[in-house]
């Protein structure tokens, strides 16, 4: 999956501290889900050779050109920063009753 990631970052132009690994990990099971549903599980193999690391890299920036989205890979913490949660109002004394709340018979501390 490494090296998925390292592909996928190459061809978004990004490093590869930016693809999640997790939608990463979660999009290819999908993929192979897929592949395994809809035929009969035997792998396509390429016949006279072809495993050398060259062609293999090869193969691989063939396969994952155009994959990189930044929507469906970008980390959670790379997204736009929440805002400061808003102050919650405390009661006196730290609760109550909900007929008290309602009479209003509590006192906020602000």
């Amino acid at each position: 999956m490494q090296v998925v990631r390292a592909y996928v970052a190459a061809d978004g132009g990004v490093l590869a501290s930016v693809v999640s690994m997790f939608y990463l990990f979660d999009d290819a099971r999908t993929e192979l889900k897929a592949w395994a549903y809809h035929t009969d599980g035997h792998w396509p193999r390429a016949r006279g050779g072809g495993r050398d690391a060259a062609t293999m890299r090869g193969r691989l920036r063939t396969l994952l050109a155009g994959s990189w989205s930044p929507a469906a890979y970008a980390k959670a913490s790379d997204k736009r920063r929440r805002g400061k949660p808003k102050a919650k109002l405390r009661l006196h004394g730290g609760h109550s009753s909900v007929q008290r709340v309602l009479d209003g018979r509590v006192r906020v501390i602000k």
